[in-house]
């Protein structure tokens, strides 16, 4: 499948406010079969809901459910590797092993 059946050619980034932090996430309109419109939910008691900033592809508790805590091993704290998905899935070096904030 190419990137532009993937729709990452027509993606469309928008800014994310979330209390006491802002991000980019990417939204791709070609993309058939996404879940766009979720929620609200009550999550359980210790449980959390894991969700992609990459939304229209990333397999989420929208799609696997909450994942409990005890499941939970680690936390990412670095970029090992990016790819421009728009640009051929060219290596991104710059970002390689850069912190995440």
């Amino acid at each position: 499948m190419t990137s532009d059946e993937r729709g990452y050619r027509q993606s469309i980034f928008a800014e994310e406010d979330l209390p006491g932090r802002s991000h980019v996430v990417m939204i791709l309109p070609r993309r058939l079969g996404v879940m766009r419109s979720f929620g609200p939910v009550q999550v359980p008691a210790g449980k959390y809901f894991m969700m992609g900033d990459n939304r229209d592809d990333s397999g989420d508790s929208r799609y696997f459910g909450f994942v409990a805590r005890d499941q939970i091993v680690g936390q990412a704290t670095r970029i090992v590797a990016s790819f421009n998905m728009q640009h051929l899935a060219l290596p991104r070096p710059s970002r390689f092993l850069q912190s995440i904030k």
